[in-house]
């Protein structure tokens, strides 16, 4: 399944909507304009001006309202933030050959960690992208369609490496989806870098939306003994993957007005990971599309704290 054509037109129309100002590239309001969902509020998703993500822990299970007024302008205006940084902030263009792979190398974007230390370990995550940029790798970062590479600028927000040092890696498919012969490839990749640098075995991640998030699935199941966790946002699966990976922490978020991924795609195997005894957190956005998802999704502050929390024993 692909991101259609019919969600890129959504992103365009909407940015017509903006103002030049908002548009401006150059100029982006700091990320202590975003609005954190206080959930110990209920009903109308009550936000507040903070970068602090709340200490509790995320709710497991919890349908969010469409946000409305300040929480609306706030998100608009991260979000617009988000996704010039993948280009801003330095990374390494690489590619990985493997000789018994019948595809060419694949390339792939490294971000290393704030003030990066050779001696220090590190964690890592593995930012899949959507059907967007598939075609080109030079899509990847690009800000709008059809790169739509705000997931990479979460990670790599200059808030998100001060706080969570991490390596950031972002392969590119190669006119693919997340295949079994992707995987190989990216499992090399891994391996090559935790090679070359110190990475926590115990605190690598993966994460990504659409075929992103379907991606992301695939590899927790292909290797259910490599990640601490995962973040697939309108992704899919089959339910028969859920054995393999209920011991690993999951948060799945979808929106219920999702025509391009049906937010049955992830009930389905959530359901099928609550029966083998599996605890993931399921945050379910009412009315909102498979675009407005993803952009919403990155802009939870809570969850990014989540995920560099987790570690394997």
């Amino acid at each position: 399944m692909e991101l259609m054509q019919n969600s890129w037109l959504s992103f365009i129309f909407r940015l017509t909507l903006l103002s030049p100002q908002q548009r401006e590239t150059s100029r982006h309001p700091k990320l202590d304009a975003h609005t954190e969902h206080d959930l110990r509020k209920s009903g109308r998703g009550v936000y507040s001006r903070s970068l602090q993500a709340p200490k509790t822990a995320p709710q497991r299970s919890c349908v969010l309202p469409p946000l409305t007024g300040q929480g609306a302008t706030n998100q608009t205006e991260l979000l617009l933030r988000l996704r010039h940084l993948p280009k801003q902030i330095p990374s390494e263009a690489r590619a990985f050959a493997n000789a018994k792979s019948l595809r060419r190398a694949m390339q792939y974007r490294l971000y290393k960690p704030l003030s990066f230390d050779p001696a220090k370990t590190y964690p890592l995550v593995l930012s899949l992208h959507g059907g967007g940029p598939r075609h080109r790798f030079e899509d990847l970062l690009e800000p709008f369609a059809p790169g739509f590479s705000y997931g990479i600028g979460r990670l790599v927000s200059p808030e998100t490496r001060s706080k969570h040092p991490a390596f950031v890696l972002a392969p590119w498919s190669g006119g693919q989806g997340w295949d079994a012969a992707n995987i190989r490839l990216v499992i090399g990749i891994l391996d090559s870098l935790r090679a070359e640098f110190k990475i926590d075995s115990k605190r690598i991640y993966v994460t990504g939306q659409s075929m992103g998030g379907a991606g992301t699935w695939a590899f927790l199941a292909a290797h259910p003994k490599l990640f601490a966790a995962g973040i697939p946002i309108c992704g899919w699966d089959e339910p028969d993957v859920a054995p393999r990976i209920k011991h690993i922490p999951v948060w799945v978020i979808h929106g219920n007005a999702d025509s391009i991924v049906p937010v049955a795609s992830s009930r389905n195997i959530l359901k099928a990971l609550s029966a083998a005894g599996g605890k993931p957190i399921y945050w379910k956005y009412d009315k909102a599309t498979h675009a407005a998802t993803a952009e919403r999704a990155y802009c939870e502050l809570q969850m990014i704290d989540w995920l560099f929390e987790q570690a394997k024993e």
